[in-house]
């Protein structure tokens, strides 16, 4: 899961993307929030359209993230990196 800063008619959004191990883009969403509420729901609209749980979730540190892992997948294993690493797809 990444979010980046996007603006737009001088409007700040944040766009939400979830990336598979092969750096394919599996779901996309763009909202005005970045708070744990907002990756829950982003979190649990994507995995329903894949229809399964992630062995591994990596994320950036954003706080949000590890709150919506415990809440929707707390199966998978989580882990949370400043730079992007072998683990994460570079896209």
């Amino acid at each position: 899961m990444d979010e980046m800063r996007v603006v737009i008619k001088g409007e700040i959004f944040w766009l939400w993307r979830l990336i598979d191990s092969q750096g394919e883009e599996i779901e996309i969403l763009l909202q005005k929030r970045r708070n744990a509420k907002s990756a829950i729901r982003f979190l649990k609209k994507a995995l329903k359209m894949v229809g399964c749980v992630p062995r591994l979730m990596v994320t950036d540190k954003l706080g949000s993230y590890k709150k919506a892992h415990k809440i929707v997948c707390s199966s998978a294993e989580y882990r949370s990196h400043k730079r992007p690493c072998m683990y994460c797809p570079t896209v």
